[in-house]
């Protein structure tokens, strides 16, 4: 088998051409992606400005639940037989989540 150059065929030139094919859309799907995230957060900034009270959902106690016992158990040094825990508890993935928000915003009420 020869190269259209009349040389000898490379093991990987059809690897080469599908990813010279696929870097391009990449870059396209990581651009829809961000675009996507802009117009959701538009859209939630624009229904805040509009109606704020459809934006009740995100103070309402259960929403409150983990960020309040992370941080009792882990800035104030609680302990958790101190707390009531629901009967089904959603620790993971959340739990991982709020900690890792509450180290990245270093916020400290």
């Amino acid at each position: 088998m020869r190269d259209d150059d009349g040389g000898a065929a490379r093991p990987f030139a059809a690897w080469r051409r599908l990813r010279d094919w696929l870097v391009p859309t990449g870059r396209w799907l990581l651009a829809g992606g961000w675009l996507a995230l802009l117009l959701s957060l538009a859209s939630v900034a624009l229904r805040a400005y509009e109606t704020p009270d459809r934006l009740d959902g995100f103070l309402h106690a259960d929403a409150q639940y983990l960020p309040a016992l992370f941080e009792d158990l882990f800035v104030r040094g609680g302990h958790l037989e101190d707390w009531a825990l629901p009967p089904s508890p959603y620790f993971f993935p959340d739990l991982a989540i709020v900690a890792a928000l509450r180290v990245v915003s270093a916020s400290h009420h």
